[in-house]
This record gives C-alpha cells, sequence and structure tokens, in this order.
C-alpha cells in the first residue's frame, strides 16, 4: 500500500515539474472565460465580402448555405458553430487582459478606438479618440495565445522604395476583420466606409517606440475586399473540471478505504 501512495506521489511531482517547464504552445483556439476564439491567422487571406459570403453579418452565425472562397473547402468544418465577432465582441476580449487594454473602447459616435504607450511616458488623449497608456505588456500577453497574421518591411507598408543599405525593420501585426462597418471623413471631407478591424502591433518586434491596438474603422487603404484575417469565437461551458492534486487525494482516500474493508475481513 504504502509503494502504491509514493508511486502516485512520484508521478503528481512529475506531472507538476513537467507542466511548469514545458514550452508555451500556440493553439487553434484561445478559452478566454465563457467564449472559445478561432485563431485569426486561420482565416488570413479571406476578405469581407467573402467572410459575409459565409457569416451572416447581423447575427454572425454560419449561413444556411454559405458560399466558400477557393482554397478553403474544409472551411465549415472548422467553422460550423462559431460566430464571427463584433468590433465590441473583440474590445471584451481584449480588454479582459488588463494592463491598460481595459482602456480599449469605443465611444458613442466613434469610428475608431486606439491604446498605445505613449513613449514620452504621460496619458493623454487626441482629439480622434486615441488613448495613450502603457500596454507593451499587455499585447505580449495576447500575442502569447494569438498567432501573428502577417508581417513585413514597416517602410514597405507606406514607401515602395527601399531603407537603403540598412534591411527595413519588420512589421509584425496581429489583424482581424469583424462583421461591422464604418465610416469616416477623410482629408478632402469625404466620408469613406471601411470593414471593421482589431489590429494589434507589437512594440518588442518592430523599431517604432510604441505599441498599439486600433479597433473599428479599418483605415483610408481598406475596402470589402482587403484580405485580412477574421476574429471569429464561440460560447461555451466553462464548469471546472476538477483539480489534479483533489483527483489524487480522492485516489488516495479510495485506497485507504478499501485498504481498511480488506483488513477487516
Amino acid at each position: 500500500m504504502r509503494k502504491i501512495i509514493y508511486a502516485l506521489m512520484g508521478f503528481l511531482l512529475l506531472d507538476i515539474y513537467t507542466a511548469a517547464h514545458a514550452t508555451p504552445q500556440v493553439f487553434d483556439t484561445v478559452i478566454r472565460g465563457s467564449r472559445e476564439w478561432r485563431q485569426v491567422a486561420l482565416l488570413s487571406g479571406v476578405s469581407y465580402n467573402q467572410l459575409a459570403d459565409i457569416f451572416d453579418t447581423n447575427t454572425g452565425e454560419v449561413l444556411a448555405s454559405p458560399t466558400l472562397p477557393v482554397g478553403h473547402p474544409d472551411l465549415l468544418d472548422y467553422y460550423t458553430g462559431y460566430r464571427w465577432a463584433t468590433t465590441n465582441d473583440v474590445i471584451e476580449l481584449l480588454n479582459s487582459y488588463g494592463n491598460g487594454l481595459e482602456k480599449l473602447a469605443l465611444c458613442d459616435g466613434c469610428s475608431v478606438g486606439e491604446v498605445r504607450t505613449d513613449p514620452t511616458g504621460g496619458l493623454a488623449s487626441s482629439t480622434d479618440e486615441v488613448q495613450y497608456a502603457y500596454v507593451n505588456g499587455a499585447i505580449q500577453l495576447v500575442l502569447n495565445d494569438f498567432r501573428y497574421t502577417r508581417s513585413f518591411p514597416v517602410y514597405a507598408k507606406w514607401l515602395p522604395s527601399s531603407c537603403g543599405p540598412v534591411p527595413c525593420p519588420i512589421y509584425f501585426e496581429l489583424a482581424g476583420l469583424t462583421r461591422d462597418t464604418f465610416s469616416r471623413a477623410n482629408i478632402a471631407g469625404n466620408i469613406v466606409s471601411a470593414p471593421g478591424t482589431v489590429i494589434l502591433t507589437d512594440r518588442n518586434r518592430w523599431s517604432y517606440p510604441y505599441s498599439s491596438v486600433s479597433a473599428g474603422f479599418g483605415g483610408y487603404g481598406f475596402t470589402q475586399t482587403t484580405s485580412l484575417g477574421a476574429w471569429v469565437y464561440r460560447d461555451i461551458n466553462t464548469v471546472p473540471e476538477p483539480a489534479p492534486l483533489a483527483l489524487l487525494g480522492l485516489g488516495l482516500l479510495g485506497l485507504v478505504v478499501m485498504r481498511k474493508k480488506t483488513s477487516f475481513q
């Protein structure tokens, strides 16, 4: 009996050690609270219009007769039962990471909200609904769960020319489409519509002085045919599972009871 108990305790200690020293893995789903999110990168290369052929833009649910984009024949195997998220759904997800991300919000009538690290060290807000906060660590927490969706030389985003003799810094991004659309006036005063997006940029992987998270209006360069990732989730049952230590305790208690019964017979 004593050998059995020692063996069980040894297995428990080995399990704890292995878990503590295991390399973190990024899986195809991320669970936060009562929602299970699909990796945004799994739908990279799909546009807003293509997503609207798969998901209902009002409810977010998969359509009864969806049209699948070329190259994604098994897409329904992964997304049946999931919903295409709204911008506020994703904002709620990011708020749960705290450390500055709880400040991310869309005010009434706003087309975009942003939280980013202020390189001057202060906390301020500008006229275009941008809030500054210390979010480098929070973005790293999110990117421990979600994979990057794209990377490219920073200056290539705006300029076709190279960076000269020095290689361009690499721009790493987690970017996904939401099922919303937003409108905003451009410099000329014309109203421009764009699909909803939530985009995180990683300060630790490129040369700019701040990390940032933006939600809402995707930008003047985004259209309904722009390919990006997608924010998709489903609600799940969050009844907690018994802890391994509790299971071990119950197992040991059962062995003790069986031993006593045997000794009485």
